[in-house]
């Protein structure tokens, strides 16, 4: 814990650059939330409404 605190408090007043990673989620993780998203949307406004995908 006290490591990261000290290497937050430099990267803060720019003593040490700090490259922080994207955080990427896995094809399989990601075409699940893409469905889930589709199937929120189309619950919220409809069967159809609105979404053009999929046909």
């Amino acid at each position: 814990m006290e490591g990261k605190l000290c290497l937050e408090a430099l990267s803060r007043i720019g003593g040490l650059e700090v490259d922080e990673v994207p955080v990427t989620a896995s094809p399989h993780k990601s075409q699940y939330r893409n469905r889930m998203t589709f199937t929120l949307e189309a619950a919220r406004w409809g069967s159809r409404g609105g979404i053009s995908w999929p046909p």
